[in-house]
């Protein structure tokens, strides 16, 4: 599982199906990004020098947040500042949090159901479905901390 589904699990109210943030300054999607960025660097995709990264691929990944991630890095040039990468990420696989949240759908880690016509947020809401793949990531969590 990816640190980016990783995050979005740990954001994830498990009954309200609503990511939560402590902060109104803090976007969902701009976490995600940071986490993708991550996972880029797990996978050993990325190097980092004074402040810059740049991407140099290694092994392709089969997730398509990570192809557009990976693509966007590698069409900016040598090295990028590492906010400037995550402006781009951010910028390029946006929605991202809404599309994690729908890839675990589709792994039926979530349920999704739809909201009445009249809610003012997001039209979908994603109750979890699989309390083990929760329980993994905040023992992944823990044991890195």
């Amino acid at each position: 599982m990816l640190i980016a589904e990783q995050l979005i699990l740990l954001l994830l109210d498990p009954q309200r199906g609503e990511l939560e943030v402590r902060s109104d300054a803090t976007d969902p999607d701009r976490l995600a990004a940071a986490a993708l960025l991550l996972d880029l660097a797990e996978q050993r995709n990325l190097s980092h020098r004074n402040g810059h990264v740049a991407f140099h691929q290694r092994f392709p990944s089969g997730n398509l947040l990570l192809i557009v991630a990976a693509d966007s890095l590698a069409g900016a040039g040598p090295g990028l500042p590492l906010a400037s990468a995550l402006d781009l990420i951010e910028t390029r696989t946006r929605p991202t949090s809404r599309t994690l949240l729908e890839g675990l759908h589709r792994r039926d880690v979530l349920h999704r159901q739809r909201r009445p016509a009249w809610w003012p947020l997001a039209t979908w809401k994603y109750p979890l479905r699989s309390s083990q793949a929760r329980n993994e990531a905040l023992a992944v969590l823990r044991g890195d901390a």
